[in-house]
C-alpha cells in the first residue's frame, strides 16, 4: 500500500471512530493521532453528544412534570421516603452498605413496587456486607413490616442492575439482578416471589449484560368460545429480551441476544439492528479508539456495523483491520464481513 493511501486509511479510520465514540477535545489527542487517550472522557463525551442531538429532548421535558409525580406516587413525598429508608435500617445489620443499582438510570436505593402480584407493593432493597450483596424483600402485614425473603450472592461487590421486569410477557414479574466483581465474571439472576419464597429462575455468567425491556404490545387471540369470534384479540405485553456478551479467547465477542420460552431463554428471533447501532456500535468504537492498533477491536467493531445495517461504515473497519492484520489471523473473518456488506 502506497504512503498516500496508508494516510488516507487512517484518516477514514479517524473519522469513522468520531462518529461513533465522539470527537476528541482539542487539548487532548487520542492514539489514532499517536498518543493516548482518556476512556473515560470519551464515554462522558458521548454521553452529551447523544443527549444533545436526541430529537426527544423535547418530549422528556413536556413530559418531566408527569415523571415527577409518578415518582411521588410510586416513592412517596418525602417524608414517606424517610420513613421507608427507616424501615430498610430496622432490617440491615450495623455494618451493611446500602447500594444504588448502576442501571437502569432511574433506579433509587429503595424500590416499591408490587411483586408477587397480590396488588400490595413489597419494599426491596440491596446491601453489601463484607464479600457479599444481600438483597431483601419486605411486606406490610397486620403488625407492620417484615421480612418476606432474602436473596444472598456471595462473592459480589458491585450491583450493576436491579429492576423488576415482565420477562415472560404473561405480566409475571421477575425481580432481576445484575452482580459484579473485580477478576470474575459477572452475573445476570432472575427470580421469582410467591408465597413469601424467592425461587431463581436463571442465572448467567458473562462479561457484559443488558436487559430490553419492550413499551409496545403485541395482539393475541382471545380464547375462543361458542359466541365468540376466533378473531378477537386483546393486547398483551411483549416479554423482556436479555443481551449477553462473552468475550472468547482471542479477543472478539459472542453476543447472544435472547427471549424467554416459558422454560428457559433461547435466541431470540428478530430485528436488532437498533441494539446494535444504540449499544454494541457506540461501546466497541470507544474500545477501537483507546487501542486503534488492536486488530481485534477493528474486527469487532466491523462485526457489529454490519448486524447494525451500517455497511458503508462496516467496510471503513474492515479495510483498516486487515491493513492492521498484519499476520492476516482475521482474514477470513474480514473478508467473509465484507462479502456480508456487498453482497447480503
Amino acid at each position: 500500500m502506497l504512503p498516500v493511501q496508508i494516510i488516507g486509511l487512517a484518516l477514514a479510520g479517524r473519522a469513522l471512530l468520531e462518529k461513533y465514540a465522539g470527537a476528541p477535545s482539542k487539548d487532548v489527542r487520542t492514539p489514532i493521532d499517536f498518543l493516548a487517550t482518556n476512556f473515560a472522557n470519551n464515554i462522558n463525551g458521548l454521553r452529551k453528544r447523544l443527549s444533545a442531538v436526541n430529537p426527544l429532548n423535547p418530549l422528556f421535558r413536556a413530559l418531566e412534570p408527569s415523571m415527577l409525580q409518578f415518582k411521588r406516587l410510586v416513592f412517596g413525598d418525602g417524608q414517606e421516603r424517610d420513613d421507608y429508608e427507616e424501615i430498610i435500617e430496622k432490617f440491615m445489620p450495623d455494618k451493611g452498605e446500602l447500594l444504588l443499582p448502576e442501571r437502569p438510570s432511574y433506579t433509587r436505593e429503595l424500590h416499591l413496587t408490587d411483586l408477587d402480584g397480590d396488588t400490595k407493593r413489597e419494599l426491596i432493597a440491596s446491601f453489601r456486607l463484607k464479600d457479599e450483596i444481600r438483597t431483601i424483600i419486605l411486606k406490610k402485614g397486620k403488625d407492620g413490616w417484615y421480612k418476606a425473603s432474602e436473596i444472598s450472592n456471595p462473592g459480589y461487590h458491585v450491583l450493576n442492575y436491579r429492576n423488576v421486569v415482565d420477562i415472560s410477557g404473561t405480566s409475571k414479574r421477575h425481580l432481576v439482578l445484575g452482580l459484579s466483581a473485580r477478576g470474575k465474571p459477572s452475573v445476570l439472576c432472575g427470580y421469582t416471589f410467591e408465597n413469601d419464597e424467592v425461587h431463581e429462575v436463571f442465572s448467567y455468567e458473562c462479561n457484559k449484560f443488558d436487559v430490553l425491556r419492550k413499551s409496545t404490545y403485541r395482539k393475541v387471540p382471545l380464547p375462543t368460545s361458542a359466541d365468540m369470534s376466533a378473531d378477537v384479540e386483546r393486547s398483551a405485553p411483549l416479554p423482556a429480551d436479555i443481551v449477553l456478551w462473552n468475550k472468547l479467547d482471542d479477543g472478539t465477542y459472542d453476543i447472544s441476544i435472547l427471549r424467554w420460552n416459558g422454560i428457559e431463554f433461547k435466541p431470540a428471533v428478530g430485528d436488532y439492528t437498533n441494539y446494535y447501532r444504540k449499544k454494541a456500535v457506540p461501546y466497541l468504537a470507544i474500545k477501537a479508539k483507546y487501542d486503534p492498533y488492536s486488530v481485534t477491536n477493528w474486527y469487532n467493531l466491523a462485526e457489529a456495523l454490519v448486524k447494525a445495517g451500517a455497511y458503508s461504515d462496516a467496510l471503513t473497519a474492515i479495510k483498516v483491520g486487515i491493513d492492521m492484520d498484519k499476520e492476516g489471523i482475521f482474514k477470513d473473518r474480514f473478508q467473509a464481513l465484507k462479502n456480508e456488506c456487498l453482497f447480503g
